[in-house]
């Protein structure tokens, strides 16, 4: 998750932080825009573990040894 920056679908948020502070504040200017999106008035404390829990998606990946069937 750490490693895909820059995010959103336009590539407009350049950070995890930005994602969540965009979020918080109920979406960005562009319309249309969900009328299910509402502000979410995240303390500072949650906004730091979002982003904690996030940059913690991010791993590696072992590659996996594979054998092909013989017929």
């Amino acid at each position: 998750m750490e490693l895909t920056a820059p995010y959103m679908h336009d590539g407009s948020v350049s950070t995890l932080r930005g994602v969540i502070d965009l979020y918080d504040a109920g979406g960005g200017q562009q319309r249309p825009r969900s009328p299910l999106l509402r502000k979410l008035s995240l303390t500072e404390r949650e906004k730091s573990d979002l982003v904690a829990f996030l940059e913690s998606l991010t791993g590696t990946v072992e590659k996996m040894e594979t054998q092909t069937a013989s017929r």
